[in-house]
């Protein structure tokens, strides 16, 4: 077969050529390999095998389905890294703008109320969502047993919350009053829901906490005018200007005084604790949960309050009857500390409660401050009153006489902390004691 195809090589080409023509098809391959000696078969089939290889290597490395692959998988790991590096910081601005953008579209549709078309539907994006959890994230960590005190000694991560919280106060605000996302909407204004009562329920503990353990332990409060008001014993000054120095240190400063006629800060918060309430305040206030704040408020005051009178001036509440029913010996120890207490909450207490309710709620014209000490104003004068109620004897005058003059010296500073509908009250009050006290009093000299 060989022998022919070397002899008569243009035969079989013609034949080739005359089958190809008839329609029949012949492999390539076979028609070079009959002119190829066997050693060159052997080394084209071998160079083929290795280009085949090579071209298969080549393919594979070089396969633009693999680029794709490539890309997507380099663009899968990339996803996640930016997913897992979000924050509540890294979302605020878009969702700054999603907040600006929703609520001018509740304006320009507020008056639409009986043609709707597709243009009232407002799409929310999906990082609205994972801004919520983020913000669900933060609360888990605080409510999981780490420390609560540590989140409001870090100025940045005071801002962090409170802004977020206000944020989701402020996208709940535009949903409920907006029609296409209430129609629309419903499960994120849930999820967003659900949130917001839980960061208001943690801003209320964490209001509570900061009210009622932040106090700076107040030294015993010394009359300028009552000498028999003395401390109990170096050994309890020296308590309280060791705690002084403590609350110095953590940047809580309270004035501790030497004899009668200093002050004290009162009530013993520092400007840091009480920008902190005041924020809080506010927060709660805007996400429609003032009230809950403010009655966290006048109970946590009123508590402090009256362990503070009892801390510094031994004072107990006690009632009419009660008065009445003591023996004088009891009497006569009750009513200096009266007259102490007295004094110190027209000088100091009252003013630094007006205060306070004025920082932390701006605005509020003293209505918080009338709650939380106009019914202990109204204890007071009723001691007096019932003192002068009490059987009559000469022992009596000079104690009587020293309620007389505390109410004539001390009332009208604190007749000036509360509101003219309130003064009224509390003048007829004091008139009324003034009035028994001045008619015992005569009664026993005469």
């Amino acid at each position: 077969m060989e022998k022919n195809i070397d002899k008569d090589p243009d035969l079989d080409l013609d034949h080739d050529h005359d089958d190809k023509s008839k329609g029949e098809d012949k492999p390539v391959d076979a028609v070079l390999d009959a002119h190829l000696p066997a050693d060159d078969d052997a080394h084209q089939d071998g160079n083929s095998t290795k280009e085949n290889v090579d071209v298969g290597n080549a393919e594979t490395d070089h396969d633009p389905g693999d680029n794709v692959a490539d890309d997507k998988v380099s663009q899968g790991e990339e996803a996640p890294e930016a997913e897992i590096h979000h924050t509540l910081e890294s979302l605020s601005e878009e969702l700054d703008q999603l907040l600006s953008s929703l609520s001018l579209h509740k304006e320009e549709h507020k008056d639409d109320t009986e043609e709707k078309t597709e243009d009232d539907y407002f799409q929310i994006p999906q990082f609205v969502g994972k801004f919520l959890d983020l913000l669900e994230e933060k609360l888990s960590k605080y409510d999981s047993g780490e420390p609560k005190t540590t989140w409001y000694q870090d100025p940045e991560e005071v801002s962090s919350l409170l802004e977020a919280v206000d944020r989701v106060s402020k996208l709940m605000s535009l949903l409920l009053n907006t029609k296409s996302c209430l129609d629309h909407h419903e499960p994120l204004i849930n999820h967003a829901g659900s949130i917001q009562q839980r960061a208001m329920a943690f801003l209320e503990d964490e209001f509570r906490i900061l009210l009622e353990e932040s106090v700076i332990k107040e030294p015993a409060v010394v009359a300028a005018d009552d000498s028999s008001s003395q401390r109990k014993s170096t050994a309890d000054q020296q308590d309280h200007q060791n705690d002084a120095v403590v609350s110095q240190d953590q940047d809580q400063t309270v004035v501790v005084p030497e004899c009668g006629d200093q002050e004290i800060e009162y009530p013993g918060y520092s400007e840091e604790v009480v920008a902190v309430l005041r924020k809080i305040a506010e927060k709660m206030k805007a996400g429609g949960y003032g009230w809950e704040c403010r009655e966290v408020y006048l109970v946590g005051r009123r508590n402090i309050l009256m362990r503070t009178l009892k801390h510094d001036c031994e004072f107990e509440k006690v009632s009419i009857d009660e008065v009445q029913k003591m023996s004088w010996d009891t009497l006569e120890r009750e009513i200096p500390i009266w007259n102490k207490t007295f004094k110190n909450s027209s000088s100091l207490f009252f003013p630094g409660e007006l205060k306070l309710a004025e920082k932390i709620f701006p605005g509020d014209e003293g209505s918080l401050f009338c709650i939380v000490t106009h019914g202990l104003a109204i204890q007071f004068l009723g001691f007096a009153e019932a003192v002068a109620m009490t059987k009559r004897s000469t022992e009596k005058l000079f104690k009587i006489l020293d309620i007389y003059e505390t109410l004539r010296d001390s009332f009208p500073a604190m007749e000036e902390l509360f509101p003219e509908e309130l003064r009224s009250e509390l003048r007829n009050e004091v008139t009324s004691a003034r009035s028994r006290l001045g008619e015992t009093a005569i009664h026993i000299f005469l």
